[in-house]
């Protein structure tokens, strides 16, 4: 969420920056992804509850090994350099 004079709230906390000009329009590529996905973010906020958040995360599977997984292909395609794992 966009607070006035050039702050954003995450989670619990508020953060503002001074001296910004009021264009109010990302200065390069890496500001206008981070402020895409805040809006992209607070709309799925406001559509989705947190409860039913908490229930999704708590029945979903675990989350895999990435790095075991690389590892294991690497090795069967013999991509493994020696001193790598």
């Amino acid at each position: 969420m966009t607070l006035p004079g050039h702050g954003c709230r995450c989670g619990p906390f508020d953060y503002k920056v001074r001296n910004m000009p009021d264009d109010n329009t990302p200065r390069n590529i890496l500001e206008e992804i981070v402020w895409f996905k805040a809006r992209e973010i607070e709309a799925w906020r406001e559509k989705t509850p947190l409860v039913m958040l908490q229930v999704a995360a708590k029945n979903a599977e675990p989350a895999r090994d990435f790095r075991a997984a690389i590892l294991q292909k690497a090795q069967e395609t013999g991509a493994l350099c020696h001193g790598d794992a």
